[in-house]
């Protein structure tokens, strides 16, 4: 539950893979309703071990695959240079690492969240 992940010394809240809501579309996250669509197989991928974890595009296709899908599209989700955050790369949700890792970012997770939660902030 969200109220037991409130950090006491700093008053930030832990949000997990867990909190978010996969069994809901993601309504106006991403203003695209493909790339939402992504971004909520991505929030499951995650789900798997419920943290936020670097991954392969081969590791996201076989997911994906494993579901009966072909070729996981990203979608919008990965702004023109997937390796940078910042004003150049504005709209990037998903970036690549120089290790050639897809990372989600805080702006992805607060948005999956704030338009699916499983839970309230009181836990219900």
């Amino acid at each position: 539950m969200l109220k037991n992940r409130l950090m006491p010394e700093t008053g930030i809240l832990v949000i997990l893979p867990e909190d978010i809501n996969t069994e809901r579309h993601f309504f106006d996250a991403f203003d695209n309703s493909e790339t939402e669509g992504s971004a909520s197989w991505i929030v499951r991928f995650c789900q798997q071990g419920n943290r936020w974890v670097a991954f392969s595009e081969k590791e996201i296709e076989a997911f994906y695959n494993s579901f009966g899908n072909r070729h996981f599209p990203f979608n919008r989700l990965i702004g023109k240079n997937p390796s940078r955050i910042g004003v150049e790369n504005e709209g990037a949700w998903i970036v690549r690492g120089e290790d050639s890792l897809y990372r989600v970012t805080i702006d992805f997770v607060m948005r999956c969240y704030n338009s699916s939660p499983k839970y309230n902030v009181d836990g219900k």
